[in-house]
């Protein structure tokens, strides 16, 4: 019993970290939630190297979840009143992180802490989870865990109604001193899982940071663990645990969080156990500028320039037109004195690839017309 609580503990350790990777969906150019329409999912809504995302973790709050699956849903996750954590999720070049194993099979190193990492190779077709480094088990060591046969986080497109199995291991020997157990020669840990994953619902989301258009992934996955010891050297391998379990996830995508925009784990009962939410606001078309058509932007995408093309309904004035970056932070500015049915030519070639907001403010700082801006080269 004691070997047992010894070993066996340290590697659900090393299991919750594997889980990350389940969850990482990661994940967005979002419809207005009044005009709710499915979204598509695509590799560039994902997380980029360079980004930088915030979110919360609550385990403490009772949750109502997660909801039906299907079309046109309503869900709505507000009921947090507590959070254990902050996460700040930075995503860097597997060059940079603290390990070379890495980097011939990944593009993306993930890390709330600059301890540990996870690896990742995004595609225009796939989102592969290859791996995880760091001092997993807060021992003061260092540990590589690879994921081979790889583990699939993502098809891409992903749509309402997507879905795949996909088949993980991981097989990871360390000496007893590694994970704080300097009696024991060795130690194997042995996973081997199965996953289900189906896109079951598109609709709106209300967090407590807002309402999102969102596609819903439920992942169903079976594992089976297995760890044997050496005491010393010249011993046999012996069997300290096996142990199948079962576990469910629900993932909420959204085109402007990069991340999921919510998490909810839960156990084998597929009870909830764990939300975990996106800080980065939901991006809406106003509904002045829905119903009057007042602008519009394109092309759509845009490489280096765009325009922005004014409804008969503008007065001749002063305007701001201003883009913004998915957390919020303004990033260009341009004054322009704006006439009805005008057409007005910006360039973009110094933003970075990817997902923002723009709108046309009057002079009295009043939002005249907003909406998306995708960057593609």
């Amino acid at each position: 019993m004691l070997l047992f609580v010894y070993f066996f503990l340290p590697f659900a350790k090393i299991k919750h970290t594997m889980k990350k990777l389940l969850l990482y969906s990661l994940t967005l150019f979002v419809l207005p939630a009044f005009a709710q329409t499915p979204i598509t999912i695509l590799s560039t809504d994902m997380a980029q190297v360079g980004d930088v995302i915030n979110r919360r973790a609550d385990t403490l709050t009772p949750i109502t979840g997660p909801g039906p699956a299907g079309a046109n849903q309503n869900w709505v996750m507000t009921s947090v009143s507590q959070y254990v954590n902050n996460e700040n999720t930075s995503v860097i070049a597997p060059s940079a992180s603290g390990t070379s194993a890495y980097n011939s099979n990944s593009n993306q190193a993930l890390t709330n802490d600059n301890q540990s990492w996870l690896y990742l190779n995004l595609t225009g077709s796939t989102m592969i989870g290859k791996g995880a480094y760091g001092d997993l088990l807060m021992s003061g060591n260092n540990l590589s865990i690879p994921v081979n046969p790889d583990m699939l986080i993502h098809n891409f497109p992903r749509n309402y109604g997507s879905n795949f199995t996909d088949g993980y291991g991981i097989d990871v020997t360390f000496t007893g001193s590694q994970v704080g157990q300097p009696s024991v020669y060795q130690v194997r840990f042995k996973q081997v899982g199965t996953a289900y994953d189906t896109t079951d619902g598109w609709g709106s989301l209300t967090t407590p940071v807002g309402t999102y258009n969102t596609l819903r992934v439920k992942r169903e996955t079976f594992v089976k663990d297995t760890t044997w010891y050496k005491l010393f050297s010249f011993s046999s391998w012996a069997i300290l645990s096996t142990k199948n379990d079962t576990t469910f996830g629900y993932t909420w995508l959204a085109k402007e969080t990069k991340l999921a925009v919510a998490e909810l784990s839960n156990d084998s009962t597929d009870h909830p156990k764990i939300f975990k939410w996106s800080l980065i606001p939901p991006i809406t078309v106003s509904v002045e500028e829905n119903a009057n058509l007042k602008a519009e932007l394109f092309p759509v995408p845009a490489a280096d320039n765009i325009s922005l093309r004014l409804g008969t309904e503008f007065e001749n004035g002063e305007y701001f037109f201003t883009i913004y970056d998915v957390a919020g932070k303004m990033l260009m500015q341009e004054k322009v004195y704006a006439t009805a049915s005008s057409t007005y030519n910006f360039s973009v070639q110094d933003l970075p690839q990817g997902l923002y907001s723009w709108q046309l403010i009057d002079r009295n700082n009043l939002n005249k017309a907003s909406g998306k801006l995708s960057v593609v080269r």
